[in-house]
């Protein structure tokens, strides 16, 4: 039985909540049906909380999403974020000034290599980093 069927009746927030009471076997299963879902809240989340979360594979979903939102939730809560893939990312999506300089503070509060940000996205507060 493949992971469309066996979580289809499942909504994003109770695979989320399934996948935290796991034992483990399923993650990989549970992190499929949870990109299928699209909900990115919950995706962010499934990246947060769930041990043995394809974090990159979670991450390609939310910047393939290009909402600035979901970008800047995965990059303050997530740990192990993939920064490089989300300054590359974030040089073609257009955001407006506050959401550059939150997503400048997240970067440069979680002291992760913040050089790739400011090389691509136009308009990153060169003098904060």
């Amino acid at each position: 039985m493949n992971n469309q069927n066996k979580y289809k009746f499942l909504s994003a927030k109770e695979i989320y909540q399934f996948a935290l009471v796991s034992k483990g076997e399923d993650i990989r299963e549970l992190a499929d049906a949870i990109i299928a879902s699209k909900d990115l809240y919950f995706i962010c989340l499934f990246a947060k909380y769930v041990k043995g979360a394809p974090i990159d594979e979670l991450a390609d979903v939310v910047l393939v999403s290009k909402n600035a939102v979901y970008i800047y939730l995965f990059l303050s809560i997530v740990e192990g974020a993939p920064i490089d893939k989300f300054a590359n990312a974030l040089d073609t999506i257009h955001i407006n000034e506050n959401q550059i300089e939150k997503i400048a503070d997240v970067l440069i509060e979680s002291k992760k290599d913040i050089s790739q940000f400011a090389q691509y996205v136009e308009g990153a507060p060169i003098d904060k980093l």
